[in-house]
């Protein structure tokens, strides 16, 4: 979560500590306060890139943020927690 974060500032020019800090409030702390346990983010992230439900609605819908952030930390959530395709070979 602390990666997503960190390079959704990046990519959205945030300069200071105090931009970074006010993204987390709205995004992991929001959800860690919301459903009463750490790591509850790191659960809307995930379920987020989920096909069934990403379909219907992302699960960032409850933080306020603005557009162009919801976007680009989509972006991110889904570059960073969609599962990666493994190939198998049978030996001989």
């Amino acid at each position: 979560v602390n990666s997503i974060l960190r390079h959704t500032a990046e990519v959205l020019e945030m300069k200071t500590n105090g931009e970074l800090e006010e993204l987390y409030e709205k995004t992991a702390w929001f959800y860690d306060e919301k459903y009463k346990r750490a790591g509850a983010c790191y659960e809307v992230f995930a379920r987020s890139v989920s096909p069934s439900i990403a379909s219907e609605e992302s699960g960032l819908n409850d933080c306020k943020i603005d557009e162009k952030q919801k976007e680009v930390l989509l972006a991110n959530i889904q570059r960073r927690l969609t599962p990666q395709a493994v190939k198998c070979r049978a030996g001989t």
